[in-house]
């Protein structure tokens, strides 16, 4: 009997689980087109990518930066050490009404990133130069003894 209810109980949810779809259209890998920007998928992620070089002359850092613009990004010293940080903001408020009904999604995003490395004793921080790209942040460093 219990078998046969629970049967009887899913058969009946069916057709209520196949009505209840979203009016907005799905991809492979999740909504796509219109609709409020919660059912769009994320935002794209920031991040940043440190490469180091040493050279005979100076140290290198190259900063790849994803999902962020070169001006957010600040760059510190403290003591023998260089800091790599930025902060990056989102919000959106989307209202719409339609012929599916009426919505307001409101979101606020933050994202914050921190990167330290120490530099050696022989590189002059103070004479450190920046060079900002399209997509990355070249730091250079040069050595005190290559003067």
């Amino acid at each position: 009997m219990r078998k046969a209810l629970s049967i009887l109980l899913l058969g009946s949810a069916l057709p209520f689980a196949t009505l209840a779809r979203p009016p907005f259209p799905y991809g492979p890998i999740g909504p796509v087109g219109p609709g409020p920007a919660f059912l769009r998928g994320p935002a794209e992620p920031i991040a940043l990518y440190l490469r180091r070089e040493t050279r005979p002359d100076a140290y290198k850092a190259i900063i790849e930066l994803r999902g962020i613009t070169p001006k957010q990004v600040q760059v510190s010293t403290h003591g023998r050490m260089v800091e790599i940080s930025t902060q990056a903001e989102d919000q959106t408020d989307e209202e719409k009404t339609g012929a599916a009904g009426y919505y307001r999604y409101f979101s606020y995003r933050s994202n914050r990133l921190r990167r330290r490395f120490s530099v050696p004793g022989d590189a002059d921080l103070g004479a450190m130069q920046r060079e900002d790209g399209e997509d990355r942040i070249t730091l250079t460093i040069p050595r005190r003894s290559a003067r």
